[in-house]
């Protein structure tokens, strides 16, 4: 395998982290991050303020339809269930994640 070196290495890829390899980035440095989770993102984006949020807003969303008059006959209202909402955060999730992944990988070329 061969060996590359770095100017920076960053452990972490939480909001500190993030800032830290752009920082870098732009400053012309060339950067390693170090994660422990399968993709950029940090204890932020796996299990607080994304997941939070994102179902935060799939309930409120299903809410919304549900107490609007003209949506709250329909029969797929009633079949939304708690599984579907957790499905629907998981999803924006991944999304952020996957947006982490192309911002690093390729446009500020951290690696």
């Amino acid at each position: 395998m061969a060996s590359k070196q770095y100017e920076i290495i960053v452990i972490g890829s939480g909001p500190a982290g993030e800032s830290a390899a752009m920082n870098a980035a732009k400053s012309k440095h060339s950067i390693a991050m170090i994660c422990d989770k399968p993709k950029l993102g940090g204890n932020s984006a796996y299990h607080g303020t994304i997941p939070s949020k994102a179902l935060r807003n799939s309930v409120r969303q299903f809410l919304d339809l549900h107490n609007n008059p003209m949506f709250r006959d329909l029969a797929e209202v009633g079949k939304i269930g708690f599984e579907t909402i957790i499905k629907h955060a998981e999803k924006a999730v991944e999304e952020h994640l996957s947006m982490n992944a192309v911002a690093f990988d390729g446009y500020n070329r951290v690696f």
